[in-house]
Parts: C-alpha cells; structure tokens; sequence
C-alpha cells in the first residue's frame, strides 16, 4: 500500500517538472513491467487473481525506483536536509 503512494509522489514529481518524456516512459515501463510480472507468475506459480496483485506490485517497485532515479537530486538532495 504504502509503495502505491511513493509511487504516485515520485510520478507527481516527475510531472510537475515538466519532463514529458520521462513521465510518458515510466508510464509504458508501468504497463509493460505489469504485464510482465502477471503473466509470469500466471505462468510458473498459480493462475489465480495473485497474480494480477503481484503484478501491480512489482510494476510499481519498478516504476518508483526509475521515477526516483531520474529526479534522484530531489531525493538525495543534502541541502534538503533540515
């Protein structure tokens, strides 16, 4: 739960920087990585709705850690340090 809502501020950034691409990239890498991950645990553990949950999932662990990366001066900024 908790990762949803990383995920979604760390887009948010992303957005409100104005950087177009990178939020359109991390969107399809999204959609991709969540496919990627429900079809595989469809595929070699259970054909059951886990597998749309660990899809989500993963698809999000993926996606803030890229949103992190590319806006890394914003999180591991030590100026922003109080």
């Amino acid at each position: 739960m908790y990762i949803e809502y990383v995920e979604r501020f760390a887009n948010l950034v992303v957005r409100m920087k104005k950087r177009g691409i990178t939020f359109s990239t991390l969107r399809v890498v999204n959609g991709v990585t969540n496919a990627t991950f429900t079809i595989l645990y469809a595929l070699f553990f259970s054909r059951t709705f886990y597998a749309v949950i660990v899809g989500l999932f993963f698809s999000h662990i993926i996606t803030s850690i890229l949103a992190i990366y590319f806006e890394k001066e914003l999180w591991f900024c030590s100026c922003c340090i109080y």
